[in-house]
């Protein structure tokens, strides 16, 4: 009998479930199903990870984030070791891939793919399945015989020979984004940004499929998934707008009656004619999320964001005159930033919002240092203690102010208001009535809290933040 692999998704399983697919693990699935191997993905924050079925498993990968994401991951990798000692655990994605060495030194972690990881898998399942040596494969690091052996990357693999993502090994499809299917057309970026995983996991690289492969992608997507709404999930779709104005084109010339969204960069938006921009939205572009990061130029300039708040507004009023929805995302807490700095963004993000009534915004967020960005050394230099094991690195969570010690005091709690204030201000309720005094109470709760944000918002009164204490300890309960 053929051995399966097995491909985690860590989290906890929650009420709630979570929406979008476990889409790093799509690709690696697909490469090893088309080279003929048993596949199994197992997404741990819809199930317990706790009735995982290790019979007969050849090795199981789990991909990891910075951030909480890690203990889970630590913690089913512990269940695993201790269910059977003899299953390799392989562990993939940003966090490794940043800090191999430091990875493989846990005890619970065997060997780390480093990088794109479908090939390297592929080379390294191979391996296991014959009882072979690993030195040879490129792009991982492993432990032997008590001392950690770290291999030579792996170039990049062309990616218009990337294998289909086999959604249909995802337990009930259905129960995620229903109609929206995701399709990856292009990996890296050659921009710098500072906060940005890119320059050392795709070091400047952009990758990209042809129109042709793009094309055949989301009609097998509309045809064998049902898919209504595509997301082009990737770092930046727009890089080569030839490309895009292709893609667009022929979307429209085959009738494919779908909507899509992706992500973009403000300057290259704000850059873009009428006539490109109507094609956007005659092809099905919906809505586009946008890196506005500051109101302030010396902080973009700062994170070399290369973007001047001109471009922002610009960019805005172009999507409001091809009705396309911008989604922008701010930061706030960056070494040297001040209040005056983040007043400035409070007040792009209200000028943004009579510019054009369809503005959005997915969240004023706390920078997090993450390891291999260029920032993360600039947060050391300000008193960032960088950890040192797997179990500290679980304990950085994404957006807490506990990992900016360059934020002390009453700033400290003025940042995390103004980021508590930004989300509840643009995660309106759903308004969607069920009929059960359950969805009436968190109804009315969240609408009470998107008023008091909305009036602190307004009056810049981001002080004695009762409410935004309770939010933050009761938030799971409101979802």
């Amino acid at each position: 009998m053929t051995k399966k692999i097995i491909l985690i998704q860590p989290g906890i399983k929650q009420s709630f479930g979570f929406k979008i697919p476990p889409l790093s693990l799509l690709p690696l699935a697909g490469t090893l199903k088309d080279a003929g191997y048993k596949v199994e993905i197992f997404d741990a924050r819809r199930r317990d990870y706790k009735t995982l079925d290790l019979r007969d498993t050849l090795c199981v990968g789990i991909t990891v984030i910075t951030g909480s994401q890690i203990n889970h991951a630590l913690a089913i990798s512990r269940f695993i070791r201790k269910t059977n000692t003899t299953i390799p655990i392989v562990w993939g994605g940003i966090h490794p891939s940043m800090l191999p060495v430091q990875t493989a030194e846990n005890e619970l972690v065997d060997i780390v793919v480093k990088g794109e990881g479908e090939l390297t898998l592929l080379e390294l399942v191979k391996a296991l399945e014959k009882n072979k040596p690993l030195q040879h494969i490129k792009g991982i690091t492993y432990r032997e015989n008590g001392e950690i052996r770290d291999n030579p990357e792996r170039p990049f693999m062309d990616f218009n020979k990337a294998a289909l993502p086999p959604y249909e090994l995802l337990n009930d499809i259905s129960t995620y984004e229903n109609g929206t299917i995701h399709i990856q057309t292009s990996r890296g970026c050659p921009h710098n940004c500072g906060f940005c995983y890119n320059k050392n996991f795709n070091k400047y690289s952009y990758r990209y499929k042809n129109v042709a492969r793009v094309l055949s992608e989301i009609e097998w997507a509309i045809k064998n998934l049902g898919a209504k709404h595509v997301h082009f999930d990737e770092d930046n779709f727009f890089v080569i707008s030839g490309r895009v104005k292709k893609i667009c084109e022929e979307i429209i010339i085959k009738k494919l009656n779908i909507t899509w969204s992706t992500t973009c960069r403000l300057d290259y938006f704000s850059r873009y004619g009428k006539d490109f921009l109507k094609l956007l939205r005659a092809s099905g572009c919906k809505s586009l999320a946008f890196g506005g990061e500051s109101g302030s130029q010396r902080v973009l300039d700062y994170v070399k964001k290369d973007l001047r708040v001109a471009q922002t507004i610009q960019a805005v009023e172009n999507a409001r005159e091809c009705n396309i929805v911008p989604i922008l995302s701010f930061v706030c807490g960056f070494p040297t930033e001040t209040k005056q700095d983040i007043r400035m963004t409070l007040d792009l993000i209200s000028k943004l919002m009579h510019i054009n009534k369809q503005f959005s915004t997915n969240g004023i967020f706390v920078f997090t240092p993450y390891p291999g960005t260029p920032l993360f050394e600039e947060a050391v230099k300000h008193g960032f203690k960088e950890p040192k094991s797997l179990e500290e690195w679980g304990k950085c969570y994404f957006g807490d102010t506990a990992q900016t010690p360059w934020l002390s005091g009453k700033y400290e709690k003025y940042i995390r208001n103004v980021s508590d204030v930004g989300y509840l201000l643009f995660s309106r309720p759903n308004p969607n009535f069920k009929l059960s005094a359950d969805y009436f109470l968190k109804y009315t709760l969240r609408f009470i809290l998107y008023v008091l944000a909305n009036m602190r918002f307004k009056l810049r009164f981001f002080d004695f933040p009762i409410e935004l204490e309770l939010y933050e300890k009761y938030a799971h309960k409101l979802r």
